[in-house]
């Protein structure tokens, strides 16, 4: 646990002299995030709506089924497939900002010792097509494992978290950073696994609490849910930083010096 606690304190510090930063990029992807609800607001509307209409035809199924209720069925699986991408771009997007920000700021302060607006948004561009890509693949097999008895998903979800960092870091193509995510992973999931955990819940519980206290303050419903959603930036940006110290040091690579 030496090693976990040194990388926690490293990550700790490596936020702590760019909390300035990393506060930006924080407010920026609540602010992106906000954006995106707005403009994709219809159609996430849209889906839940058919989302709730096939459950409730999936309960009401019955073993003497008509026709009709299963082309009822299907037409609704079919508009839900249509709607979907729109329903899913925006929170493939943010996760992908979020790991690309947070690198882009700590490879802008190794390569340049600087980290200013037009730097690092230039990083961003330059690791965003990939990091979408290894996203997209990621929860699309997420999903899958998911669907398929829930356990494959689980330790799916756990087993590429390094794929996006190994993506920017290597330029690796998305099969070499998918597997060698899993590989790295499971090699070291005496380090990685207890802290995932940690993190995970802490994205879980954390903003449960929080809302609890919310509803106790007098502010508005949109504001709580813009704290709670800083807050769960918060954590990921953190993440992300820990995962890079890790993957950087048990692959001897030294990408960040200390500023």
């Amino acid at each position: 646990m030496t090693l976990v606690r040194s990388i926690l304190n490293d990550s700790l510090y490596c936020l702590k002299n760019s909390k300035v930063r990393f506060i930006i990029l924080a407010l920026s992807i609540v602010f992106l995030n906000q954006l995106l609800s707005f403009i994709f607001s219809s159609q996430q509307d849209m889906a839940k709506a058919i989302m709730e209409r096939i459950n409730q035809s999936l309960v009401n199924l019955n073993s003497d089924y008509s026709e009709q209720q299963t082309n009822y069925l299907a037409d609704q699986i079919n508009q839900l497939i249509d709607i979907l991408p729109y329903f899913y771009f925006p929170e493939l997007l943010i996760s992908a900002v979020t790991v690309c920000g947070t690198l882009a700021i700590i490879n802008c302060l190794t390569d340049y010792g600087n980290a200013n607006v037009m730097l690092v948004l230039g990083k961003i561009m330059s690791y965003l097509p990939g990091v979408l890509l290894i996203t997209f693949a990621s929860h699309l097999l997420i999903l899958t494992g998911l669907g398929l008895f829930i356990l494959p998903g689980v330790f799916l979800i756990y087993a590429l978290m390094l794929a996006p960092i190994i993506k920017v870091i290597n330029h690796a193509n998305l099969i070499h950073a998918l597997v060698q995510s899993i590989k790295l992973m499971f090699k070291n999931s005496q380090y990685l696994l207890p802290v995932c955990f940690c993190i995970l819940l802490a994205k879980i519980i954390i903003p449960v609490l929080l809302a609890q206290l919310i509803i106790n303050i007098p502010i508005s419903i949109g504001i709580g849910r813009m704290i709670i959603l800083l807050l769960n930036v918060g954590i990921s940006i953190f993440f992300t930083t820990y995962l890079l110290r890790f993957y950087l040091l048990t692959t001897q690579k030294s990408y960040y010096k200390d500023q």
